[in-house]
């Protein structure tokens, strides 16, 4: 009678499988559970404690001197991405007047959030530029796709935490500026934050001409990933121009210079 493995959730047969007090592993987890984090580990090392601890030093050791022979032979530096501009906002606090309970930014004329949440997002920000790059070249020779996706995600992250906290500032404009400038990286992620924005702000023409721009973009990043983004995107509801039937106020929408370091990419989807 077929079981399924407490490790991968396969169908794992009488002949095939192994059954502990926790559970049963199919042949196939038993010859990869070298990695300690995993179900299969814990329940073969509840019955082998000595021979655990041994395959754990082997497995560890192996993978430190591949990963060693990465680093020193063929290693590759990340390129260094410009965060000067966020780095520089951050030093900024905006003007604000108070009308009634609630504040205003001065400059813009946006509500901002509360001070607690600012802070917060504003400290969240400040944690994600202090943390140190993984070397993405050497991630490659494991996976180019989770590497290229990570490689990504630095680029963009900082970018969309700081226009998180200028939106919240009332600071829409640079918040636009910073969601737009890595529409190309996570276009998903981005697409939600200037959907709500351009609804405040009754630019539903620009809302239509967003998501055309960020079709071809999605599926782009889908490619490199092996993710599947573009379901979410299908699922969104897009304005057709006729259904216009509220005054817009759409001033359009800029496309700015990727940031993403194309010569770099090509070498994390070629790494071996």
């Amino acid at each position: 009678m077929a079981r399924l493995c407490s490790n991968c959730g396969r169908k794992t047969h009488l002949f095939t499988r192994t059954k502990f007090k926790d559970g049963i592993l199919c042949s196939k987890c038993l010859k990869t559970f070298s990695i300690p984090d995993t179900v299969g580990f814990r329940l073969w090392a509840k019955n082998n404690s000595y021979q655990a601890v041994t395959r754990y030093k082997q497995a560890a050791n192996t993978s430190e001197t591949k990963t060693n022979h990465i680093n020193n032979k063929r290693e590759i530096p990340n390129p260094k991405i410009d965060l000067s501009e966020i780095k520089r906002y951050l030093k900024e606090f905006p003007d604000c007047e108070s009308k009634g309970d609630k504040r205003f930014n001065k400059r813009t004329g946006y509500p901002l959030a509360k001070q607690s949440s600012i802070e917060r997002s504003r400290n969240a920000l400040v944690d994600m530029l202090s943390l140190t790059s993984d070397n993405y070249y050497a991630e490659a020779h494991y996976s180019n796709k989770i590497a290229i996706d990570n490689y990504l995600l630095s680029i963009e992250l900082p970018f969309f935490h700081a226009g998180i906290v200028a939106y919240k500032q009332g600071d829409w404009d640079i918040a636009e500026k910073l969601w737009l400038s890595v529409l190309d990286i996570r276009p998903t992620n981005v697409l939600r934050k200037l959907e709500i924005m351009y609804r405040k702000q009754q630019r539903y023409k620009d809302i239509v001409k967003l998501y055309k721009i960020a079709q071809p973009l999605v599926r782009q990043y889908d490619s490199l990933t092996g993710e599947n983004t573009y379901k979410f995107y299908k699922t969104v509801a897009i304005l057709n121009d006729e259904q216009h039937k509220k005054e817009d106020h759409s001033v359009g929408v800029i496309r700015y210079p990727s940031k993403i370091d194309s010569n770099y990419l090509r070498l994390l989807r070629t790494a071996r």
